[in-house]
């Protein structure tokens, strides 16, 4: 077959056509000799397809022309010389046919020709031949055209290193690209490299949260709590750990609508809302208002306002103070104990709260013979309560004792008629505060 009359040149886009780049342009300039015109109805372009190291694309590529004048066909017509098909192989060839548009006329091949193919470029470094037939000829007439070849060769080189399009979305969401998520949701990632071995750190850890070969990840739920920058490191080491001293960095920052935050402080300069629980070890305040505040332990100069407090510590400084507006009762209800006449009895008691305890004897109006005595230990000291008859008298004779008791203290108390039928004792317990002594 006659040698082509055109020059035909390569123009990669990336320029040095690297292996595994997708979207490759391999653009072919079309320029005639400067001697007599040429005219042109077809050019074919074979271009072998497949993984091998002699073949291209990794399936066949699409084509596109500069000019309105030419426009690629999208099969082979069915008297072309070449046409090759795919076979049972993984390599074969596929071509592209670009026709002049122009209807009834062949003018001469433009300055400017630009036939294009668009494809990926397979993962082998190589040689690879690209089969050019044009049907041609110097004069108008078509029927003076015949079928001339050449090839052209393409070089494969190698990629350079690369990582990119870092990106996050919601597992159910893939193409939904998003950068805020819950807290402790659930997140796709996905990131693009021709490196072989990745690692993902973030969240403040200084080990990999994750770490392989795959260049997606979906971050389990409970990791991401709070606004964290995720660092992707790419390397082109198959093991890990690197083994290679040539890495990539991508970084990817993700907010939480709703963190987890342990600041050292907190200033807000309009409203506070917490709607959840909220625990505080030790607060300062210029002034609280609520409707219920419960603490173990509270010191503040300022103002506190509520309509119930239960406090286990209460704690005062400087000139601050309590003022209620409704009536303040410090003591609660007394509770009661009198000691049965017919059945003495003894028994120990330690107070919950600080308080009073009360014992004294009974007034009576009736004359009788009995005496009734009651003793209190606290500590090292002993009391003694009575209630008496005075013979011969309708008036009777008693005692009655009010002792400071402290939160904790134990006491001991005891009733025994001493003679007859005895008179009652009455005990009471009067507490500083919730709890009975």
């Amino acid at each position: 077959m006659p040698p082509a009359l055109l020059t035909y040149t390569a123009t990669p886009t990336p320029a040095h056509l690297p292996t595994g780049t997708r979207d490759t342009q391999l653009a072919i300039a079309v320029t005639a000799p400067s001697g007599p015109a040429v005219y042109v109805s077809r050019i074919m372009i074979s271009v072998p397809v497949g993984p091998g190291e002699t073949s291209l694309f990794t399936a066949p590529p699409t084509a596109s022309v500069n000019t309105n004048t030419w426009s690629p066909t999208t099969t082979p017509s069915s008297n072309a010389d070449l046409r090759d098909t795919p076979g049972t192989g993984q390599n074969y060839s596929t071509t592209l046919i670009f026709d002049n548009s122009t209807p009834g006329t062949h003018p001469r091949v433009p300055d400017n020709l630009a036939l294009a193919l668009h494809g990926t470029v397979n993962q082998r470094v190589g040689d690879v031949p690209v089969r050019i037939q044009e049907t041609s000829g110097t004069s108008p007439d078509p029927s003076t055209f015949t079928t001339k070849e050449t090839t052209l060769m393409v070089r494969k080189n190698p990629a350079d290193f690369y990582v990119r399009n870092f990106i996050a979305t919601a597992p159910a969401t893939p193409t939904a690209i998003s950068t805020e998520f819950a807290k402790g949701a659930s997140i796709r990632l996905q990131w693009e490299s021709n490196g072989t071995y990745f690692e993902i750190y973030g969240q403040g850890k200084t080990t990999a949260l994750y770490k392989g070969s795959d260049k997606n990840w979906i971050v389990p739920e409970g990791v991401v709590t709070r606004d964290t920058t995720l660092i992707l490191v790419a390397s082109l080491s198959g093991t890990q750990g690197g083994g290679s001293s040539v890495f990539l960095y991508d970084t990817l920052t993700l907010t939480v609508s709703d963190p987890a935050l342990t600041p050292a402080s907190v200033a807000v300069a309009d409203t506070l809302k917490v709607t959840g629980k909220t625990t505080l070890a030790r607060t300062y305040t210029e002034q609280l208002a609520a409707k219920s505040v419960s603490v173990t332990n509270m010191e503040t100069p300022g103002t506190l306002e509520a309509d119930t407090i239960t406090t286990a510590g209460l704690t005062i400084r400087g000139t601050w103070g309590i003022t209620a507006e409704a009536p303040v009762a410090m003591l609660q209800s007394p509770g009661v104990g009198e000691g049965n006449i017919s059945t003495p009895f003894r028994t120990q008691i330690t107070a919950k709260t600080d308080g009073f305890l009360v014992v004294r004897g009974t007034q009576f109006q009736t004359p009788g013979d009995g005496e009734t005595r009651a003793t209190i230990t606290v500590g090292s000291q002993t009391y003694t309560v009575v209630s008496m008859d005075v013979p011969g008298s309708a008036q009777g004779f008693s005692t009655s004792l009010t002792l400071p008791i402290r939160k904790g203290q134990t006491y001991s108390y005891s009733v025994n008629t001493v003679r007859g039928n005895g008179r009652p004792i009455l005990k009471e317990w009067h507490s500083l505060g919730v709890g009975n002594g």
